[in-house]
């Protein structure tokens, strides 16, 4: 099995990568692998909807500098 890549002319932010990612049919593959394990393009995409409504029940606002 290949890695799944990105090409970074292609991709003005993270975000990108990510939803690429997901719509390509790549959403159980692995996105992040460290000595903790490993997090799927859906776990992560999950857990950054989390930390997004974290921050606006802070009161963040989009365009807000964090």
């Amino acid at each position: 099995a290949g890695e799944v890549g990105f090409l970074k002319y292609r991709h003005a932010n993270a975000s990108e990568i990510l939803f690429d990612n997901l719509t390509n049919g790549n959403r159980d593959r692995p996105a992040i692998k460290s000595q903790s394990g490993t997090v799927t393009y859906s776990e992560l995409c999950t857990n950054a909807a989390r930390y997004g409504n974290a921050l606006r029940n802070f009161g963040l606002k989009r365009g807000d500098r964090v």
